[in-house]
């Protein structure tokens, strides 16, 4: 309701996704089960990276009545959750990426509370990727050590 009424409607449509999205990678975490932590090759971070420009570019260009923080945010935070869901390292990057530019958002838009748990949302993102920088560098010792 906050965003409807700010007109930020990426951000509004977002959370729907988020919870369609969440239940995307609640099933592929049951799915895969023990998974480990991994990342990208570098073919798959230029793939990222093209497809966040190529679609933030779109974007801008379709003149729609919506912003390009707006638009971008949404992007970042769509391929972050998929990434995530495939417990790739990098999705942790593009997360504090997007939550810094939500921080940013949210202050111009003088939505202080959102811009607060965004920064919440950043020390997560921070957390997170410590935490699987971690696993990844124990699962290569591991493989190495067999």
């Amino acid at each position: 309701f906050i965003f409807k009424e700010h007109g930020d409607w990426c951000n509004m449509y977002l959370q729907f996704a988020f919870l369609f999205q969440s239940l995307y990678g609640w099933v592929c975490w049951k799915q895969i089960d023990k998974k480990e932590v991994s990342d990208l090759n570098k073919t798959g971070r230029i793939d990222v990276f093209l497809a966040i420009t190529i679609l933030s570019f779109i974007s801008y260009i379709s003149n729609l009545d919506i912003g390009i923080l707006d638009s971008t945010t949404a992007i970042l935070s769509t391929i972050a959750i998929i990434l995530t869901a495939h417990k790739k390292l990098e999705s942790w990057v593009i997360w504090g990426l997007a939550d810094l530019l939500y921080i940013g958002f949210f202050i111009e838009s003088k939505l202080y509370l959102s811009a607060g748990l965004y920064f919440i949302f950043l020390l997560i993102a921070i957390y997170g990727f410590l935490n699987w920088k971690k696993q990844l560098y124990e699962n290569i010792l591991n493989i190495d050590s067999k």
